[in-house]
């Protein structure tokens, strides 16, 4: 389909691809657990999920757009819930949130012809 590639033109594709790069600046997407330390996992997870919420405000028209970014943000929540105030977290809940957050990266990549680049690429499903 077409749909792709003429969205990846419009300003709202041009956001779609900001998001993937923003996403492929947070390491703890898909560095190796035994590099990871978490209170450093769980503070970029919640900038993330902060930076994605702003990016949700640029979206006029295209409401699956939104609607995606939305999903990364809620799981980013979902994810910040789960490790509490200490900010420790499980590896379980760390591939989870990873395995999530694939699923929506590879709609991005489909629907709307993000370039996946590097790492990012480990949590595809």
């Amino acid at each position: 389909s077409p749909l792709p590639l003429l969205r990846k033109l419009t300003e709202e594709g041009q956001t779609a691809q900001e998001v993937i790069d923003l996403l492929e600046n947070h390491g703890a997407l898909y560095v190796d657990h035994h590099y990871e330390v978490s209170p450093h996992v769980a503070l970029s997870i919640d900038r993330l999920r902060t930076e994605l919420r702003g990016l949700t405000k640029r979206i006029k028209y295209d409401s699956e757009l939104k609607g995606l970014i939305k999903d990364l943000a809620d799981e980013c929540r979902s994810f910040m819930n789960c490790t509490g105030n200490n900010h420790g977290h499980s590896r379980h809940e760390l591939e989870t949130l990873r395995r999530r957050v694939g699923v929506i990266v590879l709609r991005f990549r489909e629907d709307y012809g993000c370039k996946i680049r590097g790492d990012l690429n480990r949590i595809l499903p």
